[in-house]
């Protein structure tokens, strides 16, 4: 039962998303204007504010952080899950990286600032679909060295790959 709870209560703080409330209050459709998803990057492309993409990503973060926090990689897991399929946004969700890196904070802060660091350098340098690429392999060292969280990084992978496989190939059909 401790589980079954534990996993609604990270799912549900999962869904609530800052990035789709500022878009709905401000009038921003992510979908059309940012990259396709409820996520702080999206926000990034459709406003072009840095300090308005790092305060929604902290946030987001928080979201991992608490669950990790209260209820272990399980509450990683399901907060990231609430982040991609959001109840309050018809599970249209984001990606989970700020979520997915809110809970490995947890257990290598250090770790987590310097990969997110390497994704930000990253982001200003490589202009291109192969960015992507770099950033999961950049994401998966906190994975590698710490099990625990293997299940939230192959979780961020399967989000990924069917992302951008919906969106490289609804036009080819």
């Amino acid at each position: 039962m401790n589980t079954v709870i534990a996993a609604a209560s990270s799912y549900v703080l999962g869904s609530i998303s800052f990035p789709g409330t500022y878009a709905k209050i401000r009038g921003i459709n992510l979908w059309k204007h940012g990259e396709g998803h409820l996520g702080a990057t999206s926000v990034l492309t459709a406003t072009k504010s840095p300090a308005l993409f790092l305060m929604l990503g902290l946030l987001d973060a928080s979201k991992g952080l608490i669950a990790y926090h209260l209820f272990g990689p399980l509450g990683l897991l399901f907060a990231m899950l609430g982040h991609m399929f959001p109840i309050f946004f018809k599970f249209r969700g984001g990606n989970a990286v700020s979520v997915y890196y809110g809970g490995a904070v947890l257990v290598n802060p250090l770790l987590v600032l310097a990969c997110a660091s390497i994704e930000l350098m990253i982001a200003k340098l490589v202009r291109n679909n192969w960015r992507h690429a770099i950033y999961l392999a950049i994401r998966a060292a906190p994975a590698i060295m710490y099990a625990q969280i293997i299940p939230a990084y192959l979780l961020l992978l399967l989000r990924h790959a069917w992302f951008y496989y919906v969106k490289f190939h609804q036009g080819s059909s």
